[in-house]
């Protein structure tokens, strides 16, 4: 499992802040190049096309 996340994002951090706590081998990772609107990204993330 992968995390996308950037570090200035304050929802991202909350769930870095559980994979820290518990322990979990979950990769943390940043978007592909281009960034969240990227063609790259989109095709990971349904939901940003909202």
């Amino acid at each position: 499992m992968k995390l996308y996340s950037v570090p200035i994002s304050p929802f991202a951090a909350r769930v870095r802040l559980s994979i820290y706590r518990k322990g979990l081998n979950i990769e943390i990772v940043p978007p592909p190049e281009g960034g969240i609107k990227s063609d790259a990204y989109l095709a990971l993330n349904r939901m940003a096309l909202s």
